[in-house]
């Protein structure tokens, strides 16, 4: 290995926390398997690196909702970062154990409805009343928009 040692690894603790924080009458089952996570990584590893992917339990996922992750703000967000929709949590930035021995990032989840939060109104129309919508404008890829 030689002296000093060639490689050191950092440990990454990664919190996850259920959004919003339900008393345990309002929500029996946690979201999340475990509540935390202890990693170890290689410093100057390859990034980005994928750490872990996080799990919502099965009792929690719902036809009507999508599960959106992210990273609640402390003071190692530059290091981290999490897919929004599937829960995979990656380090973006190597840590360099003379700098910074531990870091530590929360994950939080959110359900947030399938519908979005735009009202839609919807027309049905036949193929002749779209010959006369609008004027036609072509965008800088030759798409065409009608303008209504």
């Amino acid at each position: 290995m030689g002296g000093p040692s060639m490689s050191s690894t950092a440990l990454m603790i990664v919190n996850v926390v259920d959004v919003p924080e339900l008393t345990p009458e309002e929500n029996p089952s946690p979201m999340f398997a475990h509540r935390y996570y202890e990693l170890e990584v290689e410093e100057n590893c390859a990034v980005p690196l994928e750490l872990l992917a996080l799990n919502v339990s099965d009792e929690h996922r719902d036809k009507l909702y999508n599960m959106k992750f992210s990273i609640a703000p402390n003071e190692h967000n530059e290091y981290f970062t999490v897919d929004h929709y599937n829960g995979s949590l990656y380090l973006v930035t190597s840590p360099d154990r003379e700098q910074i021995e531990e870091l530590t990032v929360t994950v939080r989840v959110d359900k947030i409805s399938r519908r979005g939060k735009t009202l839609q109104m919807i027309y049905p129309l036949g193929p002749e009343s779209l010959n006369n919508l609008g004027k036609r404008e072509s965008d800088v890829n030759s798409n065409y928009i009608i303008l209504l």
